[in-house]
């Protein structure tokens, strides 16, 4: 049992989370409610959104455990020395550092996020991007149909004029 899940900030109408399991191959798409911000005409066309990829509302908040708030600053893998960068986050205090095919991520606690990016400036290390995001706790490896659906659903929901930012737990399979 693998679960793909999508955590969806819609700005001032608060947040809907997305799940979706995969058993035996079969693809199950999960959202939930928006919160307490009055905008629920918007649930039904969310709702049309998911159904077109054979989706179903869940509960506000059903993945949120999924996922966790951190800073997130974005380094381009060939224009710093990773290891010298590794060092300098490590005495600012960040709580890890993912490297990833073409970039280095620093992580860093909410809280943490403006000093840890102060304090690599001061070290000579400009991000190339850098925000408060929702990371997954765990990432599960989709291929195939799957993996398609996941990516069209995705852009979806991203190119939706009241969504602010997607956030999801899955890696599509090069193979």
């Amino acid at each position: 049992d693998s679960r793909h899940a999508f955590k969806i900030d819609l700005g001032i109408l608060g947040l809907v989370h997305a799940m979706c399991s995969t058993d035996g191959g079969s693809e199950d798409i999960h959202t939930g409610a928006l919160d307490e911000f009055n905008g629920l005409f918007r649930v039904g066309e969310l709702r049309f959104i998911f159904s077109r990829f054979s989706g179903n509302l869940g509960t506000n908040g059903c993945v949120a455990y999924m996922f966790d708030r951190r800073g997130v600053l974005e380094f381009d893998r060939g224009s710093v020395d990773a290891d010298a960068l590794m060092e300098a986050a490590i005495e600012a205090n960040a709580l890890d550092i993912v490297d990833e095919q073409e970039a280095l991520l620093v992580q860093t606690s909410p809280e943490s996020f403006e000093g840890v990016k102060a304090a690599l400036e001061g070290r000579g290390f400009a991000s190339a991007r850098a925000s408060i995001q929702m990371v997954p706790s765990s990432t599960v490896t989709i291929s195939g149909k799957n993996a398609e659906l996941m990516l069209k659903l995705y852009e979806e929901l991203d190119g939706h004029e009241d969504v602010a930012a997607v956030y999801a737990n899955f890696d599509v399979s090069d193979a």
